[in-house]
């Protein structure tokens, strides 16, 4: 899954320079999620561009949501964190991917891309989260205009945990929304929101967005509602 994600930022004061922090959480499941060189084993060609240049950035190690305190990020050595009764199946740290840089009076902008290896379990085919409620720590608490453009291909069919938002009204480009199941033996008994894609991409906006979750996409192995699929493909054909 090819990642982008770009900010814009207003400083209404003089330049100043702020750490800046991309959260990623470690994977869990049916994965090997031990460390490689001390990055996300599961993330690559990981970029920071802020006002169009290339950025150099550093990558930490984490254990706690409290990480960040007295300005600096409160990292752990790799070795630390695969030490003792260490499962590489639910790692029990997050990375942190960071770079200090100096805001210019007025607009910036920062954009982020990466490369996420997508993988599957004896349930999903696949699924991928993203931490969304970071943005709750920026000076205004929310993002004044948000979009999530999802694009994983055409007719597809996915759910998408409803983390953040509850009904349909703010999503669009889909050929059909409805309510999905939930996972027999996931934590998360709410009803997802079952995408039925068409040939555009999924989108989200929202003004003065607060999030209150975490996005969480994933398709599961097993589609229940068979006749309903069918009805809807024939349909289409017809």
């Amino acid at each position: 899954l090819h990642v982008t994600v770009d900010y814009t930022f207003h400083n209404p004061g003089d330049e100043k320079e702020i750490l800046v922090g991309f959260e990623a959480n470690s994977p869990s499941g049916d994965v090997n999620g031990t460390p490689r060189n001390g990055e996300h084993p599961y993330m690559k060609d990981f970029k920071v561009i802020m006002n169009d240049v290339l950025l150099d950035h550093e990558v930490a190690i984490v254990d706690s949501q409290h990480y960040f305190s007295d300005g600096k990020i409160r990292s752990i050595s790799e070795k630390v964190a695969t030490s003792g009764h260490f499962d590489p199946n639910c790692p029990e740290f997050d990375y942190v991917y960071y770079f200090n840089t100096r805001f210019k009076k007025d607009t910036n902008t920062i954009r982020h891309e990466y490369i996420f290896q997508l993988s599957g379990s004896v349930e999903l085919d696949y699924n991928f989260d993203y931490v969304l409620t970071a943005a709750n720590r920026w000076a205004d608490g929310q993002i004044e205009d948000f979009t999530l453009i999802l694009d994983l291909g055409d007719n597809k069919d996915y759910n998408i945990s409803r983390t953040f938002f509850s009904g349909f009204e703010d999503w669009s480009g889909a050929k059909r929304l409805l309510n999905g199941e939930a996972l027999p033996y996931s934590e998360d008994r709410t009803i997802p929101m079952r995408v039925l894609s068409g040939d555009e991409p999924l989108v989200f906006k929202k003004l003065n967005f607060k999030p209150y979750g975490e996005l969480a996409v994933w398709s599961p192995r097993v589609k229940s509602i068979v006749k309903e699929r069918m009805a809807f493909i024939d349909s289409e054909s017809n």
